[in-house]
This record gives C-alpha cells, sequence and structure tokens, in this order.
C-alpha cells in the first residue's frame, strides 16, 4: 500500500512552510499585475529619488534651481538611496516594485522567523503576517517606517533566540540592525531599541527575584540582574544614533497628542486595514474579531482547563507567554502616550502603532501548546490572508482606472518642467482612507526631471531633498467647494503647467489662474494647462 501512495505525508511543519511560501507568492502579485502600487506618498519617494540620481547632470538646471540635497545622515535614507540604487538599471516603476517585494518577503520571512525564535517553531501562527503587509501604513506610502518595523521584528526574533548567550559577534549584528532601523525610520528603531531593553530589564528581574525566592545569596542575584542589564550596554552605539539625532535636530514639527477617547477610537476603528472600501472594511472586521476569539478561547483552554501556563515557558523560568503579554502591554502604553505628530517624521505616530499588538498577540499564540489551536488556525490564517488581499485588490482596480486615465496627460508636458497639480480634496471625516491622487502628480516628471511645485518631502528636513529657496507657491489661500486656491501671482511665477484631476476650473475659484492658461489635453476627470505663451 505505501508505494501506491501518490503524496507523501508531510511531516517537521513541511505543510505551513510551502502554505507560508504559497501566501508570500500571492501577496507579491498585485504589485506586479497592476501599472501602479497606488499609495498615497510612494510616488513622491519615487521622484524625489529620482531627484537624488539626476541631480548633478548637466541637463538637469531646473532641478538645480529648485532643489539642494541634504547633507544631514537622517531617519528616511535607507528607502530612498535603495531606490535611487534601483533607478540606475530599472525604470522608475520596476524600481518600486522591486524594492516593495523585497519589503513583502523581508516582513514575513522576518515575523517568521521571530515566531520560531519564540514559539520553538512556526506553525501555522506564522501566517498570522499577511493581513497586516499592505495595512493603513503601506497604503498611505509609509514604507520606510514598514522596513524599519520589519527589521525590528528580525532584530527582536534574534535577540530572543541568544540572550542568554549574548557575546561580541551578537553585539555587533543587533547594532547593525539598529543602524538599518535607523536610516529607515526613527519610530521603527525606537521600537527595536526600546522592545530589546524592556525584554532584557524584565527578563533580569524575574530571574533575580527568583534566585532571591530560591535562596540564591545577594551576589548571585546581582549577578543575574548585571548579565541581563547589560545588554543596555551592548546595544549602546544603535541607541546612541537616535538619541544623538534628536537631540542635535529638534524636531520643527509641531508635537501634538490626542486626547485618550480619540486614540481609542482610531485604534477600534481598525483604519489599520482599512484604506479603499467597504469590502477592507468587512474584511479589518473580521480579521480582529477571528483575533479577539482565538485570544478568549486560548486564555478559557490554559486558565480555566489545563492550566497550561507553568508548561508554556523555555528553559530558565523565562516564560515566553508572559514576556509576550508585557509587549502587548508596553506597546499600548507606547500608543497612548505617543505624540500624533513629532520627531519620528509625519504624522499619523500613534495611529502607525495601533496594530502592532496584534502582531505581538499573533506571536504569542505560537507559544500555544494544543492541536486544536494549531488546526484552527490552518484555516482561519490563510483565509483571512486571501479575503484581506482580495479586498484590497479590489481597491486597486479602482485605483489604477484612476491613475491610468490620470496620467495620459504625459506627453503633453514637456522636459524639465514645473507643474502644480490642483486635485479636489479627498475630504472623508476620517483617516479610513488613503488618498493615492494626493502625489500622483510626481508620475508627470518621473521621465523628464521636473519639478512638482507641492513636492512635501522637500518641506521637511528630514527628507534628502530639500526646497532652496522655499516652497515656490505658499500656503493655499482658500478652498471652494473642496477646490484648493492658490495665490495667482506665485502660481504664474513658478508654474509651467497645471493639472486639474476632478475639479471646475472655472467654477471653483481657480479662474483668475486659469486665465492665464490654455488648455492642452483634457479626459472626463483630467484638464492639462500650459502657461500662455510657452510652446509645447
Amino acid at each position: 500500500m505505501n508505494r501506491l501512495r501518490v503524496m507523501p505525508k508531510l511531516k517537521n511543519g513541511a505543510g505551513e512552510k510551502i502554505l507560508f511560501a504559497l501566501l508570500v507568492c500571492l501577496y507579491l502579485a498585485p504589485l506586479w499585475a497592476f501599472r501602479y502600487v497606488p499609495t498615497a506618498d510612494g510616488p513622491s519617494h519615487l521622484a524625489n529619488a529620482i531627484i537624488i540620481k539626476d541631480y548633478r547632470d548637466a541637463d538637469a538646471t531646473t532641478l538645480r534651481e529648485y532643489y539642494v540635497l541634504s547633507r544631514r545622515l537622517s531617519p528616511n535614507l535607507l528607502y530612498h538611496l535603495s531606490l535611487v540604487g534601483l533607478l540606475y538599471i530599472f525604470p522608475p516603476l520596476i524600481a518600486e516594485k522591486i524594492l516593495l517585494s523585497l519589503y513583502v518577503v523581508l516582513f514575513a520571512a522576518a515575523f517568521r522567523y521571530l515566531v520560531v525564535a519564540v514559539g520553538g517553531k512556526a506553525g501555522p501562527a506564522a501566517l498570522l503576517i499577511f493581513p497586516f503587509l499592505f495595512s493603513f501604513s503601506f497604503n498611505l506610502g509609509f514604507f520606510g517606517w514598514l522596513i524599519s518595523l520589519a527589521f525590528a521584528t528580525l532584530g527582536v526574533g534574534y535577540y530572543w533566540r541568544r540572550r542568554g548567550a549574548l557575546n561580541l559577534r551578537a553585539a555587533v549584528a543587533l547594532n547593525v540592525l539598529g543602524f538599518a532601523m535607523y536610516f529607515a525610520h526613527l519610530l521603527g528603531w525606537a521600537i527595536f531599541v526600546g522592545t530589546i531593553f524592556t525584554l532584557a530589564v524584565s527578563e533580569g528581574i524575574w530571574r533575580g527575584v527568583r534566585a532571591a525566592r530560591g535562596g540564591s545569596g545577594m551576589r548571585e542575584v546581582v549577578r543575574l540582574l548585571g548579565s541581563k542589564v547589560a545588554v543596555v550596554a551592548y546595544m549602546a552605539p544603535a541607541a546612541a544614533l537616535g538619541v544623538a539625532y534628536a537631540i542635535k535636530y529638534p524636531s520643527d514639527y509641531p508635537v501634538t497628542h490626542s486626547p485618550f477617547v480619540v486614540l481609542i477610537q482610531c485604534f477600534l476603528r481598525l483604519e489599520w486595514l482599512i484604506s479603499f472600501n467597504a469590502w477592507q472594511r468587512a474584511a479589518a472586521y473580521l480579521t480582529a474579531g477571528s483575533f479577539g476569539v482565538l485570544v478568549l478561547a486560548v486564555i478559557s483552554y490554559k486558565v480555566y482547563v489545563t492550566r497550561l501556563w507553568r508548561s508554556s515557558g523555555v528553559p530558565g523560568g523565562w516564560k515566553a507567554a508572559d514576556a509576550i503579554w508585557g509587549l502587548v502591554f508596553g506597546f499600548a502604553v507606547f500608543y497612548l502616550v505617543c505624540p500624533w505628530g513629532g520627531p519620528a517624521g509625519g504624522s499619523y505616530i500613534s495611529p502607525r502603532l495601533a496594530w502592532i499588538p496584534f502582531l505581538v498577540i499573533a506571536v504569542w499564540l505560537s507559544t500555544v501548546p494544543g492541536r486544536p489551536l494549531r488546526r484552527a488556525l490552518f484555516v482561519l490564517a490563510p483565509t483571512l490572508a486571501i479575503l484581506n488581499l482580495g479586498a484590497l485588490v479590489v481597491g486597486y482596480v479602482a485605483a489604477n482606472r484612476d491613475l491610468e486615465e490620470y496620467t495620459t496627460g504625459l506627453p503633453y508636458v514637456t522636459e524639465g518642467a514645473t507643474v502644480l497639480p490642483v486635485h479636489r480634496l479627498y475630504v472623508t471625516g476620517t483617516n479610513n482612507k488613503a488618498d493615492y491622487m494626493c502625489n500622483a502628480v510626481n508620475y508627470y516628471i518621473l521621465a523628464n526631471r521636473g519639478v512638482n511645485l507641492l513636492n512635501y518631502e522637500a518641506d521637511f528636513d528630514y527628507f534628502p531633498v530639500n526646497w532652496r529657496h522655499g516652497p515656490p507657491v505658499g500656503e493655499r489661500v482658500d478652498e471652494s467647494r473642496g477646490t484648493p486656491i492658490y495665490d495667482a501671482d506665485a502660481v504664474w511665477r513658478h508654474a509651467d503647467y497645471v493639472v486639474c484631476w476632478k475639479v471646475n476650473p472655472f467654477c471653483s475659484g481657480m479662474s483668475p489662474i486659469i486665465l492665464r492658461y490654455e488648455v492642452v489635453y483634457s479626459t472626463t476627470h483630467l484638464m492639462v494647462f500650459r502657461r500662455r505663451g510657452d510652446q509645447g
């Protein structure tokens, strides 16, 4: 009978590995199946990488007239410089897809590595990472932050596996990861350093208390505490890098805190998974509800049925389950005290953290024994992954339809031109939707060394490209029916082209500007204007 068996039984987690690899491939598919990856800030990152690449070319005079490259070794460099390197080999849209594909593989693999480090083997809990790969942060284009979080996940897993025998080699590896996180995003660096310190100090206190209760002398207690707290010294170089930056370059972004109720609402609205449509809302509620049911079921199973709390630890008495719940609590506190905007760069800092406790819970589930849980996860985790991906694809279809129409005006914009986008403001009333059109004008300047006069990255010195003489057109002077209105003289002085999307420029307060421009191209939703007197 054994000879007639067509498919041998999979052992040693082979089924989970195959399923994990299949889901990785599935999550890479939408990045390559569509022409555009529709995100809010992604086009801006790509355009600024091209500015860095072409800045010193002889014919890039417009770039040098408006921009200056920062010499500051600040966060947000890693993603931009990685794009610059890829742009020497690949076209812009392909370079972006390659880097985002590497992010998907890195984050998924890093999470699986952490699950193995904490739980002893991956199991189906590792599959719970997938709904979070294309989170609200991803669709906002916060790629540096997400890459730093992926590195932080890898770094915490590396520390956990070697925490019993930290040596010089491990310390160097942790600091290298810390440097990578710093240059990706300051918030990911803070999470990594804070998590390592928290784990080290907590374990030191735990072991010291156990030693004292066991009758050990004070010298032994101090030795145990010191062996764990010493990790602070091991991590000093990576920690000093971020601290020095914060001291030397205090943020000019207003540090604001939202009321407690707003932060709780932000968490409960599940914006960490919702970006485009109602389908994502349904998938998000199902995902959050599934996590809640799993946690309640496991707690009931462990506490009221078998009392398995004592058997879920690792050698030495340090319980993985206890550590994970400590991290959940730590992240909850961090979320509540972290500013809405501040030195990490950009806004929405607290909402970026809203979904991290769910990842920590997923790691905790890997420490829980029991075949019923494993069977449930083998069905539930892939289902949640596919549902969330399907909802995202629905959004990608609509977004690419808009972006395809929007970029049909590209042939009508000359090389080295300055462009002002005028889009109907994306007013939703909440932060539950990513406006993939807000920086879409950057697609107009990817290949012609042009200038987006509303290049938001150039406004902030924590990005590598800055304005040479300040923002060219300044702030909006008014709004009419959701359409921004700019100072006509400022626009006329700088803008070679005005690109309007879903606005009626003659009825929205834009007529003082539009009177000085002529239409060179239009579609149902798009109008491209050229300054009168220019020859195209």
